[in-house]
């Protein structure tokens, strides 16, 4: 999901600004704990996204080297990985887990989507159906390597989703409040068991 809004970001930015010859030394930074940017960020990303358009050699680059860093950072953050027929499972020790703040447990939830998303869907498909990746979420758990326990899921009403998305669709609701609901379903173990 965030590679699909990662992509939206850049070449839905695009503007009238002349293209680069190279992006190399051009950075981005966002404000802390924000997604606000400058109008000078704003407008390197459009040239970058120009760029980008106009040599799909470095957008294929950029993919396969965001792919790399997703697959290598989850499996830094996660003790273990296992992937069944029915469950992917990510373990993690319980301390370091209830260290971490509420965004936190969202961001590391998040850094095993991507991984799945990278793992199960690789034909690197454009996002079409949220259902069809709400369904590999809902695999997906988080356990304590000290005792198996589940340090976070994702759980949600199928129907639910599919009744948010038509009305996000036909904008009857707002993205903010569309995302708010998806979020409600990420479950939490705010007090594992430690060793």
């Amino acid at each position: 999901m965030k590679k699909f809004l990662l992509y939206g970001a850049i070449f839905g930015l695009a503007a009238c600004s002349g293209v680069p010859s190279d992006i190399n030394d051009e950075k981005v930074f966002f404000a802390f704990d924000s997604a606000a940017i400058s109008d000078e960020a704003r407008d390197s990303l459009e040239s970058q996204s120009l760029y980008l358009k106009k040599n799909p050699e470095a957008l294929k680059k950029l993919e396969n080297y965001s792919q790399e860093l997703i697959k290598s950072s989850t499996e830094t953050r996660f003790s273990k990985i296992k992937f069944t027929e029915n469950e992917y499972q990510f373990y993690m020790n319980p301390v370091e887990w209830s260290k971490l703040p509420q965004y936190g447990k969202l961001n590391t939830f998040h850094i095993a989507e991507n991984y799945v998303i990278l793992s199960v869907f690789k034909e690197n498909k454009d996002i079409k159906d949220l259902i069809t990746y709400a369904k590999e979420y809902r695999k997906i758990k988080i356990y304590s390597t000290f005792n198996n326990e589940i340090l976070a899921e994702f759980h949600f009403n199928e129907q639910k989703i599919k009744d948010l998305t038509e009305k996000y669709k036909k904008r009857e609701i707002p993205a903010k409040e569309y995302w708010k609901s998806i979020n409600q379903g990420y479950k939490f173990n705010e007090h594992p068991t430690l060793p």
